[in-house]
């Protein structure tokens, strides 16, 4: 093998791996980074769940940021999903949008019946 061919083809294969692993970081990275927003969206929900005074004006910001952020977590979920299924996971990870949909709902009506109830 020549030293053309050599670094021709180092060149290919750095471009390549670069490519690849890039692409990976963009995906994942971002979808990592939006999961780790999602568990404290659920973990501020599930805390307010527990507030005796809860209000909506108490809840507002984050039932807010949720409606905000649901549709990047649920894309995330399902970069995550997707890539636990192509590493050949047998168990897919179910994500976050679901069980913060949940506590919103339930956030919501705790909010409705301790306002009905003063």
């Amino acid at each position: 093998m020549d030293i053309k061919s050599l670094v021709f083809w180092g060149i290919v294969g750095t471009a390549a791996g670069g490519g690849l692993y890039g692409a990976y970081m963009k995906f994942f990275g971002k979808a990592a980074f939006t999961s780790v927003e999602a568990m404290q969206l659920l973990n501020d929900c599930t805390i307010l769940r527990t507030d005796t005074f809860l209000n909506y004006e108490k809840a507002r910001p984050v039932l807010e940021k949720v409606e905000e952020k649901i549709p990047n977590i649920e894309k995330s979920d399902s970069v995550i999903a997707i890539t636990a299924m192509f590493a050949g996971d047998k168990s897919l990870p179910s994500g976050f949008a679901a069980s913060l949909r949940e506590c919103v709902l339930d956030l919501q009506e705790k909010i409705k019946s301790t306002e009905e109830s003063q």
